[in-house]
């Protein structure tokens, strides 16, 4: 039986209406461009679900490198177990790939503080532990650090020189043959030895005692890199 035209009637028509128009448009399929949208969507998220590519380089054992150390160091006020740090002065290239960036920082300690003595300077024992890429990751390091130029060169040491002396005095010589002659000598109780110091700025050299392997993003074909830099580049030893 129809019902009656109403208000009430008219509405629930309306309702129905509406309920089949809804089936009827969820029945059809997507349109063209939101098919492509959602292609879209699906294709992002699996870029970016995809783990990125790396490959591994080496530096050999014996490699040195420049470094400016960045902590000052006097033998009066520091301490064992203070932070030390040296910056990287140079990008390191190998087969065309920086493996290294400039200011790459690499990072210690000081081991142990020894007061000057007499016929001894003060010495300072460091050591390296790890490479804090720009990238932000750490690495663990094993090599020695030597100080400038000029400065008593043991491994992983500043100070520690022998002092001399405190007195002068004429000795005799005979050579058979030649005859005799005075020589201007110290001689006597050494020196009292003086703090050992070191400037921030200074140029440090560190010396590789294993491989320092690194695992670094895979670079696309496009990357340009210098054509020259098909050598790694290495201080003087």
């Amino acid at each position: 039986m129809p019902l009656p035209f109403t208000a009430a009637s008219l509405r629930l028509r309306f309702a129905v209406g509406l309920m089949v128009l809804g089936v009827l448009l969820s029945s059809l399929p997507s349109p063209a461009w939101a098919a492509d949208d959602e292609r879209k969507a699906a294709k992002a998220v699996m870029v970016d679900a995809q783990p990125v590519e790396h490959c591994t380089f080496q530096l050999a054992s014996g490699t040195t490198l420049l470094a400016e150390l960045l902590t000052p160091i006097n033998s009066q006020y520091t301490q064992p177990t203070e932070a030390l740090s040296w910056r990287l002065l140079n990008d390191v290239w190998l087969n065309e790939r920086r493996i290294l960036e400039k200011g790459t920082l690499f990072e210690g300690a000081v081991a142990q503080v020894e007061a000057p003595v007499a016929g001894r300077n003060a010495k300072l024992t460091l050591t390296l532990k790890q490479v804090a890429l720009t990238s932000g990751e750490v690495v663990a390091l094993q090599a020695n650090v030597l100080p400038p130029m000029g400065k008593e060169s043991h491994k992983n040491t500043l100070g520690g020189e022998v002092t001399e002396p405190t007195h002068r005095r004429l000795v005799r010589y005979d050579v058979w043959g030649i005859g005799s002659y005075n020589r201007d000598m110290l001689v006597g109780p050494l020196a009292m030895g003086k703090a050992a110091k070191a400037e921030a700025g200074e140029v440090w050299r560190v010396v590789l005692q294993a491989p320092l392997v690194l695992q670094l993003p895979k670079v696309e074909d496009g990357d340009a890199y210098p054509a020259w830099s098909n050598a790694l580049l290495r201080g003087p030893l």
